[in-house]
């Protein structure tokens, strides 16, 4: 049978939010259960690198074994030893049976391939307990409006592999009968409080990193864009969905870092992610419902200014006011400055913390997931037909854009260099996306010149942005004499760099109007 579940992490008071709610609904019967899993495997872990685990579990004093596969899933949800989750939802096949003596009986599983293939991989290897999970779990069926009806579980324990051990505490809503969509509609209607993260491993995938790895998540850091690995037989369907989870994992991943972290990149990659997802909206936009897809991109543009603030404070204060302060350690008024930015990019993080965990944020997060995994892959308009064909007509639209944009590039105002900046962006994000459709040798060149050119584009909107920060009589610093000289010189030097910039970017554009396109 498929398992199909929503997971999230959660913290102490989403778990004490969630049981009371349970408790209140009188849908709990017999409370906190003990769940004492065990996970076995080669010395290797050759069933682990195969997409299998085995367990025995031993609930309520019945011991189960069960096999779960990832093998059946679609080409690309595999991605190397630990698979992860897509968007919370896991879909795995799994086969149960009882194990009464609390021993493994491979002859029992009830696939055959299944069967077949693990005893392949351990044949003539030992097959020893590799993690164990200790849970207490409370859990309730639940009904979403549509009828479908689910199993929450509110799990709390601890994962185990030899002497390590680290504290878990998740929660899963498995579907028993309805749709996925149902099980969004209940996680929304739970999730209210916030305190959550898509959980993007299983517990077996835990246990095998705390084994390996000594930890039972992958680090944090800022999470980068990644290249999506299309094909030119795939869809148009299921590029979408693939390139739509890159972007949401760029953007969940980020909102994870800036939470708990002060690093700058951060809200870099969090926007970055923002608009890349804006651009896949526009690029997809036959495979998405219209009125759901035009209010997820407004909820997208309003995050991604609630993050703009915080970036530009980083950028003023550490790529632009710090390196001129370094540069004349003897002006005091640059200390000032800094202080003052330093109190300023704290209120913002503070900010921007409250509205990450903020209702609204959340419910745009899980709508995205719904959204994504919901969607259509075929059968939709075009989206059964291969993606060479949209890409190259996506790239010939945003090409298409930024030379009418950049036509009189001699004469262009303030505002027509940011609309040309943004189309620009469009174009880049494009490429990306498709560029795995094309030669690297026909796409190196065109990328190299269009990010060298949107830089220099990024340089003179610093510059306007910078104006726009510390200009006008309640601008920062506006009231504090002390700052007001280090600030000139920022605004003066600022303005230089930006008439020089200009000039680089009318090159840059030459260059790469020369160069042309690289899918015609």
């Amino acid at each position: 049978m498929t398992e199909i579940e929503l997971k999230f992490l959660i913290d102490e008071k989403a778990e004490e939010h969630l049981k009371t709610r349970l408790n209140a609904l009188q849908l709990v019967d017999g409370g906190m259960r003990p769940l004492r899993s065990i996970y076995f495997d080669t010395p290797d872990h050759a069933l682990h690198r195969s997409g299998y685990s085995i367990r025995l579990r031993l609930d309520g004093g019945r011991w189960i074994q069960t096999v779960k596969t990832r093998s059946g899933l679609p080409r690309g949800l595999r991605r190397g030893l630990y698979s992860g989750l897509y968007s919370g939802l896991s879909r795995v096949s799994e086969f149960e049976c009882p194990a009464g003596d609390g021993e493994l009986h491979l002859d029992d599983i009830a696939d055959k391939t299944a069967r077949k293939h693990i005893k392949r991989l351990i044949s003539g290897k030992r097959f020893d307990p590799v993690c164990e999970t200790h849970m207490n779990r409370t859990s309730a069926q639940i009904v979403a409006p549509d009828g479908t009806r689910a199993e929450l579980s509110v799990d709390h324990g601890k994962i185990l592999a030899g002497a390590l051990s680290a504290e878990l505490r998740e929660m899963e809503i498995e579907l028993i009968a309805g749709t996925v969509d149902g099980l969004f509609d209940l996680a929304r209607d739970l999730l209210t409080e916030g305190g959550f993260r898509f959980s993007c491993l299983s517990k077996s995938d835990r246990g095998y990193l705390l084994a390996e790895e000594g930890r039972i998540d992958v680090p944090m850091h800022p999470r980068m864009a990644k290249p999506v690995p299309l094909h030119a037989t795939q869809t148009v369907g299921e590029a979408a969905r693939d390139i739509l989870r890159e972007c949401f994992d760029q953007i969940t991943g980020n909102i994870d870092l800036i939470r708990v972290s002060k690093d700058p990149a951060g809200p870099h990659q969090l926007r970055v992610g923002l608009r890349r997802l804006r651009s896949a909206f526009v690029l997809f936009c036959e495979q998405i419902n219209k009125p759901e897809m035009k209010r997820l991109n407004e909820e997208a543009k309003w995050l991604g200014q609630e993050i703009g603030a915080l970036r530009d404070r980083d950028v003023t204060a550490l790529d632009i006011v710090r390196p001129l302060q370094q540069s004349c350690p003897d002006e005091p008024s640059f200390a000032a400055l800094s202080s003052l930015l330093a109190a300023e990019r704290a209120k913002t993080r503070k900010h921007v913390r409250h509205v990450l965990k903020s209702q609204r944020a959340m419910s745009f997060m899980l709508d995205l997931a719904r959204v994504i995994e919901t969607m259509p892959i075929g059968k939709t308009g075009e989206g059964d037909k291969p993606i060479g064909k949209l890409a190259k007509r996506a790239l010939d639209r945003r090409w298409k854009s930024v030379r009418e944009h950049a036509k009189a590039i001699e004469k262009l105002t303030s505002e027509e260099r940011h609309t040309l900046r943004k189309e620009l962006k469009k174009l880049r994000y494009t490429v990306e996306f498709m560029a795995p459709l094309f030669s690297n040798k026909r796409v190196a060149p065109f990328t190299r010149q269009l990010k060298q050119l949107q830089s220099v584009f990024g340089e003179l909107i610093d510059a306007a942005m910078i104006m726009e920060l510390f200009s006008g009589e309640t601008a920062l610093g506006a009231q504090d004499p002390a700052a007001q000289r280090a600030i000139g010189w920022v605004i003066g030097t600022r303005m230089t760099k930006s008439q020089q910039d200009w000039h680089e970017a009318k090159s840059l554009w030459k260059d790469l109007k020369d160069t042309g396109a690289f899918w015609g």
